[in-house]
C-alpha cells in the first residue's frame, strides 16, 4: 500500500505548489517502522498532513516466572507484532519565510491497528494464566500535541524534525495501565513546484 502511494502521488501532484511528499528517516534507522506522509498547504501558515506507517517490530518477554528466594535466571523469548498506523495532523506555522515552513505547533490524531501477532505469544499467555488472551485489533486512538521545525532547501527539499506527546483515548475504556505515548520523527521530502502559467 505504501509503495503504491509513493509511486502514484508524484504523478498526481506534479506541478502543484501546495503539496509535499515526505518519508520518515528516524523509524527505519533507529526502530522497525516506516512512514510516508503527504502534506497539503491551504495557505502559507497552515498545513494538513496524512501519514501512513507500518511497524514490523516485536518484543521480548521473560518466560520464567520468578519465585522469591530462588536464583533468578531469566529466559527471554522474542515475539513478533506488526502494526498499521494512520496519523492525521494539523499544523500552524508561526512565522513562515518561504510559506508553511520554520517553527510550527499543532494537533494530531494517531490510530493504530494490529495486523499480525506471533501465535506463540497467545499460547504462552494462555498457559501462564489459564485464560484466553483478550486482544483488540484496533489498538490505539490517540489525540496529541506536536511541535517541530521545517527547513525548505532550494525551494523544494524538505527537512522536518517533529516531536509529539499524546493520550490514548481507548485506554480509558479498557483495563489498561497506560495511555501516554510520544512520537519522534525526522522527515525528509519534496515540495512540488508551482506550475508556470502561459505568458508568465
Amino acid at each position: 500500500m505504501l509503495l503504491s502511494l509513493a509511486l502514484a502521488l508524484p504523478a498526481l501532484l506534479h506541478g502543484q505548489s501546495r503539496h509535499e511528499l515526505k518519508i520518515d528517516l528516524y523509524g527505519p534507522l533507529f526502530s522497525d517502522e516506516a512512514q510516508l506522509a503527504y502534506e497539503f498547504k491551504p495557505n502559507n501558515k497552515w498545513g494538513l498532513e496524512l501519514g501512513l506507517g507500518y511497524d514490523w517490530g516485536g518484543f521480548s518477554l521473560d518466560t520464567i516466572l520468578h519465585v522469591p528466594g530462588t536464583p533468578y535466571n531469566p529466559q527471554y523469548a522474542q515475539f513478533g507484532r506488526h502494526f498499521f498506523n494512520v496519523l492525521l495532523s494539523g499544523k500552524s506555522y508561526i512565522a513562515p519565510k518561504r510559506g508553511a515552513d520554520r517553527f510550527f505547533i499543532g494537533l494530531y490524531w494517531w490510530n493504530q491497528w494490529e495486523i499480525y501477532r506471533d501465535p506463540a505469544y497467545d499460547e504462552y499467555q494462555e498457559r501462564k494464566y489459564g485464560l484466553p488472551v483478550e486482544w483488540y485489533t484496533f489498538r490505539k486512538s490517540s489525540l496529541g500535541i506536536q511541535t517541530g521545525y521545517k527547513w525548505v532547501i532550494m525551494e523544494k527539499l524538505i527537512v522536518e524534525p517533529v516531536f509529539g506527546i499524546d493520550a490514548d483515548l481507548l485506554s480509558f475504556f479498557r483495563e489498561e495501565d497506560y495511555g501516554i505515548d510520544a512520537i519522534l520523527l525526522l522527515k525528509a521530502g519534496y515540495r512540488f513546484p508551482k506550475v508556470s502559467k502561459a505568458g508568465d
